[in-house]
């Protein structure tokens, strides 16, 4: 039901964004894709989390006086699933198994340039994610490998934080017309789980035992289409149309 609810927000905004680009100097996106994640600190490596990415957002140029300004920011609202994931195959390389699913709502704010030669664009800035959902498995081998790390206690792990703060980097470049591919990495600045205890495998009281505490941290990559609803197609530019509008 809270999935649902999130995703009717995105749908309205949708609406609102488009309403709002026809009347200002917006450009209006919407966009769909692939994340690829991973989380920093859990003792798996690897983008083998995958997960969709869906939002609505607006473009405006950084100087409203001059529309073909290579400068723009841009401002998104975007559902995006993350997390991180381990085949129960216990080997020196996966000591455990491992399914970590997160969903969040993220509000990306970025400025962009892009390339006047080129449709090619550049983008970096910061996103505010909040948790709304989440779900957590360990599949963990009796006895312990011994060396390989492992948690102390899978029942008693710290809370994660629903909120989180990210860098981001983009960029996108034309397919057709209005859809553009665009690629985005994103690491969390902040840390999503705090001191999460892991001991080497080793018995408690014994020589060579040893724990160690690791934050974790939200490190994905995203592959997606975009398209501008409300950008002036090049067959269009020469034409005497839509001059107060990209």
């Amino acid at each position: 039901m809270r999935l649902f609810k999130h995703i009717s927000i995105l749908l309205f905004l949708t609406v609102m964004i488009i309403n709002v680009a026809n009347a200002q100097l917006f450009q209006a996106i919407v966009s769909g894709g692939l994340n690829l994640a991973q989380v920093e600190g859990d003792e798996v490596s690897g983008f083998y989390k995958a997960g969709l990415t869906a939002g609505v957002g607006v473009m405006m140029p950084l100087q409203p006086s001059n529309l073909k300004s290579a400068w723009r920011a841009s401002l998104e609202l975007i559902y995006n699933q993350r997390g991180a994931y381990e085949k129960v195959i216990f080997t020196t390389k996966a000591p455990f198994g491992y399914s970590l699913k997160l969903h969040y709502i993220d509000i990306p704010v970025m400025v962009h340039y892009k390339e006047p030669r080129m449709d090619f664009m550049l983008g970096v800035g910061f996103q505010y994610g909040r948790m709304f959902q989440k779900y957590e498995q360990w599949k963990l081998p009796e006895p312990p490998k011994l060396g390989l790390y492992r948690p102390l206690d899978t029942n008693k792990l710290p809370n994660f934080n629903n909120n989180e703060l990210s860098i981001v980097v983009d960029a996108r470049f034309r397919i057709w017309q209005r859809l553009k591919c665009g690629i985005r990495w994103q690491y969390g600045l902040t840390s999503i789980r705090s001191d999460v205890a892991f001991s080497n495998g080793m018995e408690y009281g014994t020589d060579g035992y040893y724990e160690v505490k690791r934050d974790y941290h939200n490190h994905w990559l995203t592959l997606r289409l975009i398209y501008v609803i409300n950008e002036r197609l090049t067959t269009e530019k020469d034409r005497n149309i839509n001059r107060n509008r990209y």
